[in-house]
């Protein structure tokens, strides 16, 4: 491994240990996996996002529960730093609060959304 690769390896195991959490991904397939990584919320026009910050790379669409709601995961693409540089440790997904009209009775989607 070259050099720049170890110090890459090193300040992103350091940033995780830093800032991340043991968290539980579901996959499609109903598989727990196992994440490290953190939530970083941002205020937009009075309402909060959410994006889920981690190296670990996660199926589309598998599940994580926050604060008692569950989120699915969208890669939104390497996390931006200031700037305009694209990160090269950190993962970012996007959470999508999955919605309760299924659960309702009613759903815009023909399997229930």
């Amino acid at each position: 491994m070259a050099a720049f690769d170890e110090a890459r390896a090193l300040l992103r195991a350091s940033v995780l240990d830093c800032f991340s959490n043991a968290m539980l991904a579901i996959t499609p397939d109903g598989t727990p996996l196992p994440v490290r990584g953190y939530v970083r919320p941002q205020e937009t026009e009075g309402r909060t996002v959410y994006s889920l910050m981690t190296n670990d790379e996660l199926p589309e669409l598998s599940t994580l529960s926050y604060k008692g709601k569950l989120y699915q995961l969208v890669f939104q693409g390497p996390a931006r730093g200031r700037g305009n540089d694209e990160s090269q440790l950190i993962r970012q997904y996007t959470m999508n609060l999955k919605e309760t009209g299924g659960r309702r009775g009613w759903s815009e989607y023909a399997d229930g959304g």
